[in-house]
C-alpha cells in the first residue's frame, strides 16, 4: 500500500476507481471549482466504463475528499 497521494490535483489528471465492481472506469478532471467558502470541488469526466457504456462522457462534480479516497490516479 503506497502513501496517501498529496499532490495538488490539476485539470488534466486521470484516475481510475478503487473499486473492484466499477474496476477499469477512468474519469478524467475538466474543471478545479472553488466555491464561496473556498472548498475545492471537481468536475471529471467519465472517458472509459467498462460496464456501462452509456456513462462514458457523463461529467459529474466531486469533492477533494471523494477523489482522494474513490480514485487513484493513473497520469498527470
Amino acid at each position: 500500500m503506497s502513501k496517501r497521494d498529496t499532490r495538488p490535483i490539476e485539470v488534466g489528471d486521470r484516475f481510475e476507481i478503487r473499486d473492484q465492481l466499477d474496476a477499469g472506469k477512468v474519469v478524467e478532471v475538466v474543471e478545479v471549482l472553488r466555491n464561496t467558502h473556498g472548498a475545492l470541488r471537481y468536475l471529471i469526466r467519465t472517458e472509459v466504463h467498462p460496464r456501462n457504456p452509456s456513462a462514458v462522457g457523463r461529467s459529474v462534480r466531486v469533492q477533494d475528499t471523494t477523489i482522494r479516497t474513490t480514485y487513484k490516479r493513473v497520469s498527470r
